[in-house]
């Protein structure tokens, strides 16, 4: 295989010495392995680069990814806001909603605080200081949709599912959802913040069942 579309063609001189050290010594299956693994990098340096740069950028992306697509697409919405259902603006909630659910922040970053509070932000929540979205952000996170109307307080740590919107009288509805300050729900993996809530300052809410419901707060 010396003529490849009728053009004389010999292996790069790394790859030919690779095969030469192969073929003499004859080395163990893991050091052959090794050592066509390198030549592979060596002559795909290029590509390999590329695929480690989109690995490094994917992740601070996704957030501002998210974040443009509910901004063009459904843009903000607003408390009191009513839509029939299958409506055009109920069609392109549910888009969002759809993007909303592949998480746009990997479990590393849950302790990157300040990482988490800028993507609700971006979405448009009101996030007060030192608000923590953890040890599960991408529960909250997941009602990125209606982000403009929910606000969270300072100092709070949450892990509930906060909801700002409603289908209780068959239309899409927008109400407004707030968590006060200090509030301390971290360990409600399985909580749900219901549409309309308010929950009081000082708040602190751990472990409680899914049909437990205090002051419009659903855990």
């Amino acid at each position: 295989l010396t003529r490849v579309a009728g053009y004389a063609w010999a292996p790069p001189r790394q790859t030919a010495r690779v095969y030469a050290v192969i073929a003499d010594a004859r080395p163990a299956l893991e050091a052959r392995l090794w050592l066509l693994l390198l030549n592979f990098l060596y002559r795909n340096c290029v590509i390999v680069a590329l695929f480690s740069a989109c690995l490094l950028v994917t992740a601070p992306l996704k957030p501002l990814l998210h974040a443009a697509f509910k901004r063009l697409v459904l843009g903000k919405v607003r408390d009191g806001e009513e839509h029939p259902l299958r409506s055009a603006a109920h069609l392109r909630w549910m888009a969002v909603t759809k993007l909303a659910r592949m998480p746009a922040l990997d479990a590393g970053f849950r302790h990157v605080y300040e990482y988490a509070a800028a993507y609700a932000r971006g979405v448009g929540a009101r996030v007060g200081t030192r608000a923590r979205f953890y040890p599960w952000p991408s529960a909250f996170l997941s009602a990125a949709p209606e982000a403009d109307v929910l606000s969270i307080g300072d100092r709070t740590v949450t892990s509930a599912a906060t909801y700002g919107h409603d289908f209780s009288a068959l239309r899409l509805q927008f109400r407004a959802t707030s968590l006060g300050r200090d509030c301390d729900i971290a360990l409600s993996r399985y909580g749900q913040v219901l549409p309309g809530s308010a929950l009081p300052d000082g708040s602190s809410i751990h472990g409680a069942g899914r049909a437990t419901h205090l002051r419009g707060l659903a855990l």
